[in-house]
C-alpha cells in the first residue's frame, strides 16, 4: 500500500502560505513606521527663550514704583499731620500767636517724615531688584520645565522608533528565511515532480503550486501523447499481413508488440505512454511481465539490456 502520508508531506505547498504571510506581515509593519518627532512644547520653548534673550537690564525708577507711591502718600500725610500738631503746640506755648519758632518746628516735624520716606528708597530698590531676579529665574525654570517635558516625549518617541526597527529587522529576517526556504523547497519539489512526470505522473494543481508552476507551464514541459492507443496500434497492425498473430482471439504476438513498441517510441511518445503500452499488452495477455521488462529495458539502455529494464519496470510499474 502506498505511503500517502509521505506523499502529502512531499508536495505540501503550505510553505508558500508561510512565505506570503511573512511578506504581508513585513509590508504591514512598514506602514506603521512612526513619523518624524513633533514637539508639543516647541512653541512654549521658543517663546520663553525669546523672553530670556530679550530681557532688559534691571533699572529702577522710584517714581514709577507703586509701592513707593503708597509710602509717599502715607509719609506725606503723616508729615503734614505732625507739622500741624507741632505748630499748634508751639503756638500754645506763645499765647496762641503764630511765630517763626512754631513754623520752624512744624517744618522740622514734616521734614523728619520726608526723610523717613527717602530712607525707604534703598529698601524699595532692593525689593524691586529681588523681584527682577525672581522673574528671571522663573523664566529659566519654565524653560527647563518645557525642555524636560519635551525630552521625555522625545525619549518615548525614540523608544517607539527603536522597537519598530527591532520588529522590522525580525520580520525582514523572517521573510528572508521563508523566501530562502521557499526557493529550496520549490526547487526540490520541481525536481521530484519532473522525475515523476517523466514516468507519466500527472500532478495535482496543489502539487504544481508547491513546485512553483502553473498547469500551463507543466503541460508545455510535459506534453501529453496524442498518438494512437494500444488498441488502435494493435488494430492497425492486425489489418496488415496478420503475421505473428495467434489464436482465434487475435491476441498480438511478442514480436508484434515489440515492433509496435519501437514504432511508438520513435514517434516521440513519452516514457509514461511507452510504459502504458506495455502494461496494456501484459494485461491483454500478449506478453508476460518479464517480456515487458525486457522490451522496455533493451530499448531504453541497450548496454544494460534486460537487467536494467527489469529494475526500471519494477520501480515504475
Amino acid at each position: 500500500m502506498a505511503d500517502t502520508t509521505k506523499k502529502k508531506e512531499l508536495y505540501d505547498s503550505s510553505y508558500l502560505d508561510r512565505l506570503q504571510q511573512s511578506q504581508t506581515a513585513l509590508d504591514n509593519h512598514l506602514g506603521t513606521k512612526p513619523g518624524d518627532y513633533q514637539s508639543k512644547y516647541q512653541g512654549q520653548i521658543d517663546q520663553v527663550m525669546e523672553n530670556i534673550a530679550n530681557r532688559k537690564p534691571f533699572q529702577y525708577d522710584v517714581n514709577a514704583d507703586a509701592l513707593y507711591q503708597q509710602y509717599k502718600d502715607r509719609y506725606t500725610q503723616m508729615g503734614r499731620q505732625a507739622m500741624q500738631d507741632t505748630m499748634g503746640q508751639a503756638a500754645a506755648l506763645t499765647g496762641g500767636y503764630g511765630n517763626t519758632y512754631a513754623q520752624n518746628a512744624g517744618q522740622q516735624a514734616y521734614g523728619a517724615y520726608m526723610q523717613g520716606l527717602t530712607d525707604k528708597i534703598p529698601e524699595l530698590y532692593q525689593l524691586a531688584l529681588d523681584k527682577y531676579d525672581r522673574d528671571a529665574q522663573a523664566e529659566k525654570d519654565k524653560y527647563n520645565l518645557y525642555k524636560d517635558a519635551d525630552a521625555t516625549d522625545y525619549s518615548r518617541w525614540g523608544d517607539k522608533l527603536n522597537q519598530w526597527n527591532t520588529d522590522r529587522s525580525y520580520l525582514s529576517d523572517r521573510a528572508d528565511t521563508e523566501l530562502s526556504q521557499a526557493m529550496s523547497i520549490g526547487n526540490t519539489l520541481y525536481q521530484r515532480l519532473a522525475e515523476l512526470g517523466a514516468a507519466g505522473y500527472e500532478p495535482t494543481d496543489e502539487e504544481l503550486r508547491g513546485a512553483g508552476m502553473t498547469r500551463d507551464q507543466w503541460d508545455k514541459l510535459h506534453p501529453k501523447y496524442t498518438g494512437p492507443s494500444y488498441e488502435e496500434l494493435m488494430a492497425a497492425a492486425g489489418s496488415g499481413s496478420g503475421a505473428g498473430r495467434v489464436g482465434s482471439g487475435g491476441t498480438p504476438s511478442y514480436n508484434q508488440v515489440r515492433s509496435e513498441y519501437i514504432r511508438l517510441k520513435r514517434s516521440g511518445a513519452s516514457d509514461a505512454d511507452q510504459k502504458q503500452f506495455l502494461k496494456e499488452a501484459i494485461s491483454d495477455g500478449a506478453i508476460s511481465s518479464s517480456q515487458g521488462n525486457s522490451i522496455y529495458g533493451i530499448y531504453q539502455d541497450p548496454d544494460k539490456k534486460k537487467t536494467a529494464g527489469d529494475k526500471m519496470w519494477e520501480r515504475n510499474s
